[in-house]
Parts: structure tokens; C-alpha cells; sequence
């Protein structure tokens, strides 16, 4: 009844606040509902419909939620996250110690302290008392203990508030403690340690771990509830049968039923609607009388999913929990990886969205830290750094002065590109570092990328861009390559005959740098006037500066600049030059050569070699 409620919430905040929304990103939505919409398909082959209806409308939740909150997404920022995670912290905190008072009171500790399984009877009272199965309270009050630690990171978090965030982590761990979950403790553990490790240097990384890894061990020898968890766990680990009075030695006879029926269902499972039933008659056909006492379901999250509708699920719900986590990690959201993490391990040992609780929690949260991580990159330009991996002509050049230009205007402009360079005004994020062809990385790491980021605007100074990725603008020089063509290899040509009008077509807006290009790319590209803006070269920073160094050239010289290449004419200038007889002056070239895309360059050299008055300087 809540999950209904909050879906007309948001209904309600889509039709009378009207956020504004653009469709960008609205691949996100569908990978993270698309493996539960094949609940509802599998009815059509599942025998028992009626049980399968019920499973599918408790599961609605999972293919609504990320919708609703994706068109809403412009309300969900990191502002909300300050303002939700504290509160969802101070709740659960709330209920955990409603649950440590009452077992005080009902003397509860003192039963468990004569009980030979003293964790069995304090989660059983843990849970009648909180109404959460121990699985799901130790999920909601491991993620409420993670976003207190993230906040208490803040440097600048008012004495009050971290006395009061010290207070309700103290509250969590208790409760944590009591409720024993072996996994969802030690996914905290590894969760905490993203949080808490990051920024800092191995040797304090390693200090840390194992002051965590000791004071970990000490809590599990100390308390006796962690104590008897571990030793079930280790002795259904070193035994070859399976006890079916351990918990943990029972799920490998649970996981060993699944795996028998998704091997004989590997491609569109049991349909959701048999999948229990076919679970009971492997327990009875394996002798597990206690799992087909109890129904127990595959103890699994991502066998649930192939068993019931088969691998296409399985392997889309897989993708997706990969995506969140590179989606967080890319844009550096430590609580949101924390949360990835605790619920991709807690679904290895628990079939999490089988019950409202944990429905809810993931549909909700999944969304929640997604849309708000989205929300960091708001305002940001990042540039396409190309460039900086190629030799430096005039194109190269434009881009550099540029980019420092709008890094001094906008610090929060990024150039990223395919290796890490620092210089003086020029700050590049490496998103691929290892050796690969420029054209793959511009045209699929890069937009790839920049998804994960939530496609913010993306400046193409450098003729190129790639096509698949509609939020840039993007710069060309001029249509040589089309006016031109002998001027340039057949690989050049072919290649930006193909790119050029997809990325005019695909990009918000286009910049050229005359009159002249602009009149040239309306015309052979059918472009709208107010579509293409001229920004012109301007003055490059080095020209403001001054050098005490010797002269590389003695006398007086002729100097032209520029790529060595037919399209700048350098072969007549140097034939003219030759032609002068005792010239009073030397000719100096200065440009780089990029034979791959520009031809005849040979003849260029072979013009030089004959006099010692022409000077090369090769970029």
C-alpha cells in the first residue's frame, strides 16, 4: 500500500509540478526494468497462472518505479540525497533500538545467553519485534550505517550533527550485530572500506585495513550470536554432505536443486508461476525434507531470475548492476558504489526482491542514487580531448587556446582524452589509458562513457566527433576534404565523407571559424543559418610570451608556418625560392607532416634537399 502510494506521489509531482525532463538517458530506465518484465511474459507458459499473478503484481514495483523516477529525475539531486539518507538513517536507527529495548525488557538476552543457539532466538525476536526478517533489517540498516559514515566524512559537518551521526552509527552496528547476516556484514565491510579509503595513499590504506580486519575479528570472537554464525558457515564450508539443521550447509543443497532445474530450463526458465513448485520437487527428489517443509526459494537472487524466466533476464539484470557500479564509480559517488556493492553481494545469498521490503528498497534506491549521481554533472562541459594525443597543426592548436580559455571562464570544464596530460591551464581526465586506435576511442569509448555520466554537453573543437552521441557541439575548419579531395589520402576521404554530415546532422550546434566555412557547410549540407555560429582564431597564448634563448636560425630567413602538405602550397613557395639566384636571406618551413592524411608530401622533401638555405623544422 506505501509502494502505491508513493507511485501517485509521483504521478502526481510529473503532472502538477511538471519537471523538466529530456529524454536523454532513457536507456537507464529500460535496462533496470527489463529483466522483471519478463515475469509477467512467463504467465503465458507458467502452469499455475494464479500463484504467478501474485508474484508478478508484488514485483510491480521493479518495472514502474525507474520510470517514474526517471521523468521526475530533475528533482532528484544530491541535495535530495543530504536530505533523504540522514532522515532514512535516523528511522532505521529508531527501529533498531525500539528492537534492543524491547529484548531488554522481555528479558530476551538472558534466554539467548542460556539457548545453545543464542543468534536463533535473538533474530526470531529481532524480528516479531521490527516486523523486517533479519535479511532485510540488516540490508536497510547497513545502508543507513553507510550513509552516516559518507556524511561524517564531510569536513565542514557541524560538531552537533556529528555527535548525533556518531550516536545512530552506535545504534546501527548494535543492531547489525544482533541480526547476525553474515553476508550483508561482510558486504558492509567491503562497502565501509570504499567510503572510508577513498583518497588515500596505500601505506594508510593498508593501516587502516588492518585496523577494520582486527577490529572485525575481535567482534567475532567476543559475541557469541557472530561467533556461531561463523562457525555454521565454516563447518558447512568443510563438509562434503549437507546438514540440513545448518542453514548454511542447506543452501548448498538449495543451490545444487536450482542449478539441476536451470539446466533443464536454461533459456526461458520454469515461468514464474512454477517456479516453487518445481523447487519442492527437487528437495523431495534430493532428500531435503526441511527445504520442501519450509518452501524455501533458491536463497539466490540471480538464480531466481534464470530459473524463472530464463538467461536473457538473468544476464540483462547482471549488465544492469554493472552499469550502476561504473556509473558510480566514474562520477567518483562513494555512496552510491557503497550501495551497489551491499546489494549485489546481499543478492548471493538471498533472493532479496521476493518480498515487499526489498522490492521496494532496491526499486526505490536503485533509481534514487542513479538519478542523483546523474545530477553532479549538471553544468559541466566536457571537451573532446582527441586532440591532445595528436601532433600539434593549426586544428590542435585552436583547440588548446580554446580549452584554456573555458577552463578559466567554467572550472568545472574537463577535457577528457585517451591519456592523462597536465600543463599549466589544461586538466585531462584519461577514461582509457591502454593503446588503442583514436577513431575507436572517439567513437565508442568516449559517447560510452559519457552515458555513464548522464550524456552531458560534449565541445568537439577538433573537425571530429562521435556520430551516436547527440548532446555535443561540434567545430570543422572547413570542407577541404570535400572541395579538395586530391589533396587528401583515399582513407581520410572516405572516412570524413562518411562522419562529417552524420555529425552535423546528430550535433546541437555548429562552430567554424570564417564566413567563408560557414556559408560552405550551409550550402553542401543543407544547414540552417542560425544552426552554425563563427568563432574566430584568436590570439595564441605564446605570442605573449618572450624568450631570452639564442636564434635557432642565423641571419635573415623567410619563415612560413603551417602542415607540410599540398593544400598549403609550400612546393611553389620553395620552387619560387630555388629560382632566386644568391638569395639574401634563408626560406625556414616550420609545420608537422602527417602522411597518412595528407599526399605528395614527398615532393616537399625532395624540393628541399638540394639547398642548404632552406631550413625544415619538423613538429
Amino acid at each position: 500500500m506505501l509502494g502505491v502510494a508513493f507511485l501517485v506521489a509521483q504521478v502526481v509531482l510529473l503532472f502538477l509540478a511538471k519537471p523538466k525532463t529530456e529524454l536523454k538517458g532513457i536507456w537507464l530506465p529500460l535496462l533496470l526494468s527489463f529483466p522483471f518484465f519478463f515475469y509477467p511474459i512467463s504467465l503465458f507458459y507458467s502452469a499455475d497462472f494464479n500463484e504467478g499473478y501474485l508474484y508478478v503484481e508484488r514485483t510491480l514495483l521493479l518495472m514502474i518505479l525507474p520510470w517514474l523516477l526517471y521523468f521526475n529525475k530533475s528533482t532528484l539531486t544530491q541535495g535530495s540525497v543530504q536530505k533523504t539518507m540522514p532522515f532514512f538513517s535516523l528511522v532505521m536507527a529508531l527501529l533498531s533500538l525500539y528492537g534492543i529495548g524491547s529484548m531488554f525488557y522481555q528479558s530476551t538476552f538472558t534466554k539467548a545467553i542460556a539457548s545453545q543457539d543464542a543468534y536463533y532466538v535473538i533474530r526470531t525476536h529481532l524480528e516479531n519485534t521490527t516486523g523486517l526478517h533479519p535479511t532485510y533489517f540488516s540490508l536497510l540498516s547497513a545502508l543507513g550505517f553507510l550513509s552516516l559514515v559518507f556524511e561524517l566524512k564531510k569536513e565542514n559537518l557541524p560538531f552537533w550533527k556529528r555527535v548525533n551521526r556518531i550516536v545512530l552509527l552506535v545504534i546501527l552496528l548494535a543492531g547489525l550485530i544482533l541480526a547476525s547476516s553474515k553476508m550483508i556484514l561482510s558486504a558492509l565491510f567491503i562497502a565501509l572500506m570504499i567510503i572510508l579509503l577513498q583518497g588515500l595513499r596505500p601505506k594508510a590504506i593498508l593501516v587502516r585495513l588492518v585496523v577494520f580486519l582486527s577490529i572485525a575479528l575481535f567482534l567475532i570472537l567476543a559475541i557469541r550470536p557472530l561467533n556461531e554464525r561463523v562457525s555454521s558457515f565454516m563447518l558447512a564450508i568443510t563438509e562434503t554432505g549437507v546438514e540440513q539443521q545448518n542453514p548454511d550447509s542447506l543452501r548448498k543443497g538449495i543451490y545444487k536443486s536450482s542449478l539441476e532445474i536451470i539446466g533443464e530450463n536454461p533459456f526461458f526458465g520454469t515461468g514464474i508461476g512454477d517456479a516453487q513448485k518445481e523447487l519442492n520437487k527437487k528437495y523431495k527428489d534430493n532428500g531435503y525434507p526441511l527445504a520442501l517443509k519450509r518452501n524455501f526459494n533458491t536463497h539466490n537472487q540471480y538464480l531466481q531470475l534464470w530459473l524463472s524466466v530464463g538467461i536473457i533476464p538473468f544476464l540483462v539484470f547482471i549488465v544492469s548492476l554493472l552499469i550502476q557500479f561504473f556509473i558510480a564509480y566514474f562520477n567518483r559517488n562513494t555512496l552510491h558504489l557503497a550501495f551497489v556493492v551491499l546489494f549485489s553481494m546481499s543478492f548471493l545469498t538471498e533472493n532479496i526482491l521476493a518480498r515487499q521490503d526489498g522490492i521496494f528498497a532496491y526499486a526505490f534506491f536503485s533509481s534514487f542514487f542513479l538519478y542523483s549521481t546523474w545530477s553532479l554533472n549538471k553544468g559541466r562541459i566536457f571537451i573532446n580531448g582527441r586532440y591532445l594525443s595528436q601532433n600539434t597543426t593549426g586544428v590542435q592548436r585552436f583547440a588548446t587556446e580554446l580549452a584554456r580559455a573555458l577552463i578559466v571562464l567554467n572550472p568545472n570544464t574537463v577535457v577528457l582524452s585517451m591519456e592523462r596530460k597536465e600543463s599549466r591551464a589544461i586538466r585531462s581526465l584519461s577514461i582509457f589509458s591502454i593503446p588503442i586506435n583514436g577513431q575507436i576511442w572517439e567513437q565508442m569509448v568516449l559517447p560510452a562513457y559519457l552515458r555513464l555520466l548522464g550524456s552531458p554537453l560534449l565541445l568537439n573543437l577538433g573537425n571530429s566527433a562521435p556520430i551516436f552521441y547527440r548532446n555535443s557541439i561540434i567545430c570543422l575548419h572547413d570542407l577541404a576534404f570535400k572541395i579538395h579531395p586530391s589533396w587528401f589520402s583515399d582513407r581520410f576521404q572516405k572516412w570524413y565523407h562518411f562522419m562529417i554530415p552524420r555529425i552535423i546532422k546528430s550535433s546541437k550546434h555548429i562552430l567554424t571559424v570564417s564566413a567563408f566555412s560557414k556559408s560552405e557547410i550551409g550550402n553542401h549540407y543543407n544547414v540552417p543559418d542560425h544552426k552554425i555560429s563563427i568563432l574566430y582564431n584568436g590570439i595564441p597564448e605564446y605570442a605573449q610570451l618572450s624568450s631570452t634563448s639564442a636564434p635557432l636560425v642565423d641571419g635573415n630567413y623567410a619563415l612560413c608556418v603551417g602542415t607540410l602538405s599540398e593544400r598549403k602550397n609550400q612546393i611553389k613557395l620553395i620552387q619560387a625560392y630555388l629560382e632566386i639566384e644568391d638569395p639574401p636571406f634563408k626560406l625556414v618551413l616550420a609545420g608537422s607532416m602527417n602522411q597518412q592524411i595528407f599526399k605528395d608530401q614527398a615532393k616537399i622533401l625532395d624540393q628541399l634537399k638540394p639547398s642548404p638555405n632552406c631550413i625544415l623544422f619538423e613538429q
